[in-house]
């Protein structure tokens, strides 16, 4: 009887020890998951940002050469139009693909958990 109360409190106080150890597993592994997520916003900004920057200099660049083109303004005109309906186009093009469902069920893994 003595050995089987001793027994019962030492299963408490391992489990216990076991509760306390995954909670502490938990917080670190939620600690890590939040700096890599916190890690992925900085560089996600930095990309975009640059992407903005290059954006610029482009419509930049397009804009110069067009002014020091020796054409009449609204040949010009058309060429500018042509070149922003273009890249508006271009953009929902992609931007299209990128938040497909299909896109993200293809490259999430999800088709090869289903199959399996």
């Amino acid at each position: 009887m003595i050995f089987n109360v001793i027994s019962l409190l030492l299963k408490i106080f391992e489990g216990h020890r076991l509760i306390q150890e995954s909670k502490k597993k938990g917080v670190l592994l939620y600690l890590k998951v939040l700096q890599a997520v916190r890690t992925s916003i900085v560089g996600a900004l930095i990309v975009f940002f640059a992407l903005q920057i290059f954006i610029v200099a482009v419509v930049g660049i397009v804009l110069t050469v067009l002014y020091l083109v020796p054409l009449e303004n609204e040949t010009k005109a058309w060429i500018l139009l042509g070149l922003c309906g273009t890249i508006v186009l271009f953009v929902a093009l992609v931007l299209n693909h990128i938040f497909s469902e299909k896109t993200w069920f293809k490259y999430s893994g999800a088709s090869q958990f289903i199959r399996k």
